[in-house]
């Protein structure tokens, strides 16, 4: 089991869960906004015909049906004894619930929340290595160049060197070695939720405490990561009133920081991101016309 600490709570924001009484309530209560709208559509319709137009008889109180796409469809401006008993009666059923979360549920959300934050910054990281990718075909081009002592070959990385902005400044520099530091913190926190997720002992101890002090993970912070001290951390933000709120929950995670460079470059050597990355595919700069040819090495089949 992971070791635990408690401490000074931080502010964050409030987690939330969709239950099935809150998915009837949204369509219970769509029923009464269908009839609110098409109220108001006849009523402002009637009066911006004024002076050309009479609406007829019935025509701002009766259901009328239409084709939707042809799917025959009903709208109606009277409120019914039907659509507000429904209404009031999903009302209650969100008002009656008691909504809660446990630990479990707050760590796969926030497992949800660190994949997504860790996807973004793998994005900004490609976004900033592609100028320096570009390094990658002129080192290629140079190369061929240099071994076939062609002059043709040396026009060719002349020609990409004139035709591409390849030069190199120190805010891309800047761009890409910050975006490597922000795949490393996304990655760290997105791992670490992962195996405390996974981690039933860990998890059910936790809940327990969380059990005998009457705290609800529904307040619960986001988890922060601590590289220096290879931590888990969060906090809440319950009603002020409410002192079990004031803590902070730390988990020991050091039994699985790995600090060792060949394991971490031996994962990578066989993982996708790598191998389809500018240094390893061989097919990274094929142009559209080598993508569309079948009897190109590079060719790609039409989905």
């Amino acid at each position: 089991m992971l070791a635990l600490l408690a401490s000074v709570s931080v502010s964050a924001h409030l987690h939330a869960q969709t239950w099935s009484e809150v998915d009837t309530l949204i369509n219970k209560s769509q029923g009464v906004v269908d009839i609110l709208d098409e109220g108001y559509r006849r009523i402002a319709g009637a009066g911006a015909l004024v002076g050309t137009s009479i609406v007829g008889d019935d025509m701002l109180t009766g259901t009328f049906s239409y084709s939707n796409f042809g799917v025959i469809d009903y709208r109606q401006t009277l409120m019914t004894s039907n659509v507000l008993g429904d209404y009031n009666t999903a009302l209650s059923a969100v008002e009656n619930s008691s909504y809660t979360m446990s630990v479990q549920e707050y760590l796969d959300g926030q497992y949800i929340q660190s994949q997504e934050e860790f996807d973004a910054a793998i994005d900004t990281y490609v976004a900033a290595a592609s100028v320096f990718a570009k390094a990658v075909m002129v080192n290629n081009l140079a190369s061929a160049a240099e071994t076939s002592g062609s002059i043709q070959d040396a026009r060719a990385l002349q020609d990409y060197i004139t035709d591409n902005t390849l030069g190199l400044t120190t805010s891309m520099q800047t761009d890409y070695n910050n975006s490597i530091g922000e795949v490393e913190d996304a990655v760290q926190l997105y791992s670490a939720v992962s195996i405390l997720k996974d981690d039933t002992t860990s998890v059910a101890s936790i809940q327990s405490g969380a059990d005998a002090a009457g705290r609800d993970y529904i307040y619960a912070n986001d988890a922060i990561y601590d590289g220096q001290a290879e931590t888990l951390a969060w906090g809440f933000t319950g009603p002020s009133e409410q002192t079990q709120y004031d803590i902070t929950t730390t988990v020991d995670m050091s039994d699985f920081v790995s600090n060792n460079l060949s394991t971490l470059r031996g994962a990578g050597n066989t993982d996708d991101f790598y191998q389809d990355g500018p240094t390893q595919n061989s097919c990274f700069f094929a142009t559209s016309t080598q993508q569309s040819d079948p009897s190109d090495a590079c060719y790609v089949p039409a989905p």
